[in-house]
């Protein structure tokens, strides 16, 4: 994997590229398991809150061989993953904005 895209209803909201280093790849049975973690920015964030809110999303992993699109039955858990990180990203935000320490959610 070196490309995840988000579309939601019908518009690519968010595309976030990786290098090689930024991918952890562990081999299964099953096949290849990537991960890859990075720190939303502010364009990010405004596109997981438009995400959340869509009616279709489509979710796509690139790579060097091709593409692969998530299936439909795990939208549904990535759509509340991502509102998730945006309410997590809310509480830091305002302990941030009042230099308070954030309380668990």
């Amino acid at each position: 994997m070196d490309k995840v895209s988000v579309l939601a209803d019908g518009e690519l909201l968010l595309e976030h590229k990786f290098t090689s280093t930024e991918v952890d790849r562990d081999n299964n049975t099953w096949g290849i398991d990537e991960r890859a973690h990075w720190v939303a920015s502010d364009n990010d964030l405004s596109a997981l809150k438009r995400i959340a809110s869509a009616k279709v999303i489509i979710v796509r992993l690139s790579g060097a061989k091709g593409y692969v699109t998530v299936a439909e039955k795990d939208i549904s858990r990535i759509k509340e993953d991502f509102k998730s990180v945006l309410a997590i990203y809310s509480v830091l935000d305002a302990a941030a904005a009042s230099k308070e320490p954030a309380e668990c959610i």
